[in-house]
């Protein structure tokens, strides 16, 4: 059961990630920081929906599993 929630902590572990460089993106004067910042925004966001994504997958194929049984 505690393998379910990889997913979900990964999740969270990616938007704080991305939280980290939203300081770059305040200060667009700095074209090489804006951009960095601008680009891990749009990884890191992306990131999350997948591990978002595969923790649901995971919880639904348990459930299912253990309704089964």
């Amino acid at each position: 059961m505690k393998f379910l929630k990889i997913g979900f902590v990964l999740s969270f572990i990616s938007l704080v990630i991305g939280a980290s460089f939203h300081d770059f993106r305040m200060h667009p004067e700095n074209v090489d920081n804006y951009n960095l910042g601008v680009n891990m925004g749009v990884s890191m966001i992306s990131i999350f929906v997948i591990f978002l994504l595969l923790g649901i997958v995971l919880v639904v194929i348990y459930k299912k599993k253990s309704k089964n049984k």
